[in-house]
């Protein structure tokens, strides 16, 4: 930032980002960066054909088909929920990633601060409808 800019910054929650992959999304995108079929093979096996169920005291459920998430404190977990979050910005904003949440910022002179504004709003319309169009959640409290 140079001296007498301003800074706006948003900050994006996902709920349940693990939770909510869904699987032909995360192959999709891994394939569109390049992943070989081997390994998109390997992540396709890894993720399919995975079974839950709830106990509950000496109660259980039958076992389900699990179609979306990754299993929980797995190593695969964060990256293949990063890979189904590539969102694109509008070039200028700055991103950073977490499992959980997105803060994105950009810097503006007083100006030209109607424009940046604009574009804030306009890259933070891109994560809403990214996030629709991906099965993402937004958390609406956390997201500011």
């Amino acid at each position: 930032m140079k001296k007498g800019e301003v800074t706006l910054i948003a900050f994006a929650d996902f709920s349940r980002a693990f939770d909510t992959v869904d699987y032909s999304v995360a192959v999709r995108k891994l394939h569109d960066i390049g992943m070989s079929r081997a390994a998109l093979k390997w992540i396709v096996n890894y993720l399919s054909l995975r079974k839950q169920f709830v106990q509950v005291n000496d109660k259980q459920s039958e076992l389900a088909k699990v179609t979306f998430g990754v299993p929980q404190g797995s190593s695969l977990g964060p990256f293949l929920s990063m890979t189904c979050r590539t969102v694109y910005m509008q070039e200028g904003s700055t991103c950073f990633r977490y499992a959980y949440d997105t803060t994105m910022y950009r810097h503006s002179t007083p100006k030209h601060l109607d424009g940046c504004v604009q574009m804030m709003d306009d890259s933070l319309h891109s994560i809403e409808t990214w996030a629709t169009n991906n099965n993402m959640l937004l958390n609406e409290k956390k997201t500011k």
